[in-house]
């Protein structure tokens, strides 16, 4: 299942500290930025959604964008999506 496709770029900047794996995953700390363009979402039509929410998913459907950024903050165990 693919969930994105274009052309993307990205960067983080991520800190850890623990004596364990699983701690240095549960204590990640940090900022990550992404960029996608000339891409598309496929399996969606956003187009459409408003309009047909019950049609707008399948296949055969996908979303075209030119561009596309996000600003990510990662804590507590979680990624937030805090621009987009």
């Amino acid at each position: 299942l693919q969930r994105m496709r274009g052309l993307a770029n990205g960067q983080a900047s991520l800190k850890a500290a623990g004596a364990s794996v699983a701690a240095l995953v549960a204590g990640v700390e940090g900022r990550m930025e992404a960029a996608v363009r000339d891409g598309e979402l496929p399996g969606f039509d956003l187009d459409r959604l408003a309009s047909r929410a019950e049609a707008a998913t399948g296949t055969d459907r996908r979303t075209r964008f030119s561009s596309l950024s996000l600003l990510m903050q990662v804590g507590d165990g979680k990624v937030r999506i805090t621009e987009g």
